[in-house]
């Protein structure tokens, strides 16, 4: 199971390198095709709606690895819940843009996927991040590159 964790990290992690490195100035803004995929085989794991954020790289960031999820994470994780997280980001970083794939619908089985279009100034949000949460391995969040 967990080499589709790490196709799929891997696949996340190079889009958004090459987002990222593309950090010339004047670059208009662009449409994106957000797409997550969960690799794993047929009765393999869930993940739980996926919540994402393009941004300038100025402090945001959903979790902390090795540190305690907040609360306003935790409901996310939990329950897909994303308002008061969205509430947070536009509040305190009101240049980013985020988005949720499969909020209010439920977890993204295995051998499916989710996808969703958003346009984003490259000028302004140059870094990209997300969050989900493995179902059914409770208390496993996870991010490109990490799990905590």
């Amino acid at each position: 199971m967990l080499r589709g964790i790490k196709t799929a990290a891997l696949a996340v992690a190079l889009g958004t390198a090459a987002f990222a490195s593309g950090g010339a100035k004047d670059v208009e803004a662009k449409r994106l095709l957000i797409t997550f995929e969960n690799l794993a085989q047929n009765g393999g794991f869930f993940f739980t709606p996926v919540y994402g954020a393009f941004h300038d790289n100025s402090g945001f960031d959903i979790f902390n690895f090795g540190e305690a999820a907040s609360p306003v994470f935790e409901r996310l994780a939990e329950d897909g819940t994303f308002t008061q997280l969205r509430d947070d980001r536009v509040a305190n970083f009101p240049d980013s843009q985020g988005f949720a794939l499969n909020a209010g619908v439920g977890p993204i089985g295995p051998q499916s996927s989710v996808s969703f279009e958003i346009d984003v100034d490259g000028n302004i949000n140059t870094h990209f991040v997300f969050a989900t949460m493995l179902i059914p391995v409770a208390g496993r969040l996870y991010r490109p590159g990490r799990l905590g």
